[in-house]
């Protein structure tokens, strides 16, 4: 299965966030288990070397932080 854009993580973050405190490293790992990811698809890089999982996670919590949806944690 390929990994989903990350407009398509937004609804499973804001569920995640709604039960308990978010980061960014418990929405990564939320998402490789919700999406049933396997450990070559949860280590795909992009090419600036980043995990393209969390890279889609990251930039669902930021649009629901933007959105005043979440709060990141300080």
């Amino acid at each position: 299965m390929p990994i989903p854009p990350f407009h398509r993580l937004l609804r499973p973050v804001l569920q995640l966030a709604a039960g308990e405190d978010i980061t960014r490293r418990s929405a990564i790992d939320a998402m490789i288990q919700q999406l049933r990811l396997t450990p070559e698809e949860a280590e795909q890089r992009l090419p600036s070397g980043k995990l393209v999982i969390g890279d889609r996670a990251g930039w669902a919590m930021s649009f629901l932080t933007k959105a005043g949806l979440i709060v990141w944690p300080s």
